[in-house]
């Protein structure tokens, strides 16, 4: 037996009326897909989709129409199988979490558009308060979780949106709606980025550097200035011969600022480096 909830996926703008571009067409229904299979892994907990998996859950598509694109979408989930997840998760409820992350995500970005001061306050892992100046909305932790894993899947829908191509991108159900974008949200869901003032050396490892784009990867060490491990980089002209001679040795000090990416979500984190100086350890 399977039990299915229905919803209606519209792509409008002027690049749908006589013919469709399948590219960004299927672009557009692979990241939404994604976005409905990280909704069931949390839900389910479960850490990585398996083809089991994909015989209990799917996303059928059907009665596909033009003049806008307009297909209608099932989530279904094969009832014999729900026991091993318990009863709560029916695909209504992966409809309804899938439209709880997507409001997180509108109100915390909004407000950070707009310069508004945000607190998320997590109440003993079971529900989040985000407090936009004063005004507080309560979310389960389940719906913040997801909003935070399916963020880069909207980044995705909003690039596919251009001005006189496809301009926007609506789901409903019959009862409620699930999202809307349009193109005037490309980079809406970005987290700000900036370059620190302060220069760091560490010892790292340079494993790979394009002369092209100036740009690589390096392997930072233990107990440096920042936390170990993998970043990209970026480097000037001048510095471009000593990079390519530092490859050969595993270990070389470098001059660095970093480049902090930072959301009210996910917090502060580096996310690419610039080097300022190399010196080769001998």
């Amino acid at each position: 037996m399977n039990k299915s909830g229905f919803l209606s996926l519209t792509l409008d703008g002027p690049d749908l009326i006589e013919s469709v571009d399948l590219h960004n067409v299927l672009s557009i229904l692979t990241e939404i897909h994604k976005i409905f299979d990280k909704t069931y892994a949390i839900l389910s907990n479960t850490p990585r989709l398996q083809q089991s998996d994909r015989n209990i859950f799917q996303i059928r598509a059907s009665n596909f129409r033009k003049g806008s694109f307009v297909v209608d979408l099932d989530v279904v989930l094969r009832i014999s199988q729900l026991a091993i997840f318990g009863a709560s998760l029916y695909p209504e409820t992966i409809v309804k979490y899938t439209q709880q992350s997507y409001i997180i995500l509108r109100l915390v970005f909004q407000a950070l558009r707009d310069g508004k001061s945000i607190r998320i306050i997590k109440d003993e892992n079971t529900t989040v308060i985000i407090d936009v100046e004063g005004e507080r909305q309560i979310f389960s932790m389940e719906s913040f979780e997801i909003a935070k894993e399916v963020r880069d899947h909207y980044i995705s829908l909003t690039d596919t949106l251009e001005s006189k191509k496809i301009e926007n991108i609506k789901m409903v159900t019959p009862l409620m709606p699930v999202l809307n974008l349009n193109f005037k949200d490309k980079n809406f869901f970005d987290s700000t980025k900036n370059f620190e003032d302060t220069p760091l050396d560490v010892i790292a490892d340079i494993c790979k550097f394009d002369k092209e784009t100036n740009k690589g990867k390096l392997r930072v060490y233990d107990e440096q200035n920042i936390r170990s491990g993998y970043y990209n980089f970026s480097v000037a002209d001048n510095l471009q011969l000593n990079i390519i001679q530092s490859m050969i040795n595993s270990k070389t000090n470098v001059k660095i600022v970093c480049e902090i990416e930072s959301n009210p979500l996910d917090g502060h984190r580096i996310s690419k480096l610039k080097i300022l100086d190399i010196r080769v350890i001998a």
